[in-house]
């Protein structure tokens, strides 16, 4: 097992540095995506949302994959967060949990 770990470690040493590229592309395009997806709503019903603020999201996606974009706003006149993610973390199998809540 160990020249497996080896092997394995010698690989990812000559395509580390690329693969966190491809991971941070990934990470902030499908964050983009989700706050584009809030942004364009036209109808909120009660929720009366506000100027966007900066996206917030987990900064340790390797450890714990959470993609998550947010919308400031007041629901009858108190603040309120609406949030849309994407959760690898909780998941049992490769396909991620999709939720919207408030």
């Amino acid at each position: 097992m160990e020249n497996e770990w080896n092997g394995f470690l010698s690989e990812g040493m000559k395509s580390y540095k690329k693969a966190a590229m491809v991971m941070g592309a990934f990470f902030k395009n499908v964050q983009a995506k989700l706050q584009e997806i809030l942004e364009s709503r036209k109808e909120w019903g009660n929720f009366q949302p506000q100027e966007t603020k900066a996206i917030r999201s987990t900064k340790y996606w390797d450890d714990y994959p959470y993609i998550n974009a947010q919308i400031h706003g007041t629901l009858y006149g108190e603040p309120s967060i609406i949030e849309m993610a994407v959760n690898w973390y909780e998941s049992k199998s490769d396909y991620p949990f999709y939720r919207v809540y408030q």
